[in-house]
């Protein structure tokens, strides 16, 4: 299923009303901004999509774009935290062979001392 149609599914059980213009408008910068998108229309301090978001889909409407915003940033954090967890399996494997290499450099260096010492 898409973002989009989740975003319309969740609006419709809150609401009865899918709000699928609203939710297209929200993500709309997607296709010039990509990823980058939430910069435009996921701002709630934005007076001029407050105004506009008011004045189109009124009270309901605004909540659903909240909504909206929350999700798309609790489903960010998600992401983030699966990232986080792989980064840190990542570097304790990493450590791991840093501790091996380590003590092989070790066990050499060791080796080579006793060799100096023989000279």
């Amino acid at each position: 299923m898409t973002e989009l149609n989740i975003h319309c599914e969740e609006s419709k059980k809150r609401t009865g009303k899918e709000y699928r213009e609203l939710h297209m408008w929200i993500d709309e910068p997607q296709k010039y901004l990509g990823k980058d998108h939430r910069k435009e229309r996921h701002d709630p301090n934005n007076k001029e999509d407050s105004t506009f978001i008011f004045s189109k889909w009124s009270t309901e409407g605004y909540i659903e774009w909240l909504i909206h915003i929350i999700d798309d940033y609790k489903d960010t954090g998600k992401k983030l935290e699966m990232w986080y967890k792989v980064a840190m399996h990542k570097k304790n494997e990493v450590s791991e062979e840093l501790d091996k290499s380590r003590k092989g450099y070790e066990a050499v260096e060791e080796s080579l001392r006793k060799i100096i010492d023989k000279l």
